[in-house]
């Protein structure tokens, strides 16, 4: 006598199956957490092409004169004030300023810079050994944020990072260079 099984399948293949599906996922799932923190990674470098781009747009407008990292002539509360008010005219995205990796936003105000996680070495790098101290009255060191910096006088300006990647974080009013200083903070926020 022979039984009929009909279409289904027995509780033994299913484990099997259930079983062949989690050994996959197990093996899968760490090259997909790695692929995705490289295209991430990807999308930071294509944000920073992107503000550079912008950068030489403004630049070639303004007689070879690059963005002051902060502009002295309007109040903190204005978008102007930072690098990015001065750049976004050329920008179409404003989250260009954060990489995806990072939790960090566009900050809008001089308050608000730290939660940007793309820094413009062009404000920070002149002095790297000492920094800008804002509440030096000479204001040693802030040369890029008190005087626009012009890309005609420099010897190589190809060989100048103008922006990098960068924790977002708490910000004091004392500035080092991004490339040359160890003075950033953590590399771990």
């Amino acid at each position: 006598m022979r039984l009929n099984r009909g279409g289904g399948f027995s509780l033994i293949e299913l484990l099997v199956v259930i079983a062949i599906i989690a050994i996959l996922s197990a093996i899968l799932f760490p090259v997909f957490v790695r692929a995705k923190e490289a295209a991430k990674k990807i999308a930071c470098l294509s944000n920073m092409k992107q503000l550079g781009m912008a950068t030489m747009m403004y630049t070639d407008d303004h007689d070879g004169f690059l963005p002051m990292g902060s502009n002295r002539t309007v109040p903190r509360t204005d978008p102007l004030h930072l690098w990015t008010g001065q750049i976004f005219p050329y920008v179409a995205n404003r989250q260009h300023v954060s990489c995806p990796s990072q939790p960090g936003k566009y900050g809008e105000t001089w308050d608000e810079r730290a939660e940007m996680t793309i820094g413009y070495s062009d404000a920070t790098s002149y002095d790297p050994i000492s920094g800008c101290d804002e509440n030096d009255p000479n204001r040693s060191g802030c040369e890029g944020f008190t005087t626009p910096a012009s890309v005609r006088k420099m010897d190589r300006p190809s060989e100048i990072a103008l922006f990098t990647d960068t924790p977002g974080g708490p910000v004091t009013s004392k500035y080092r260079g991004y490339i040359f200083s160890p003075y950033n903070g953590p590399d771990d926020p």
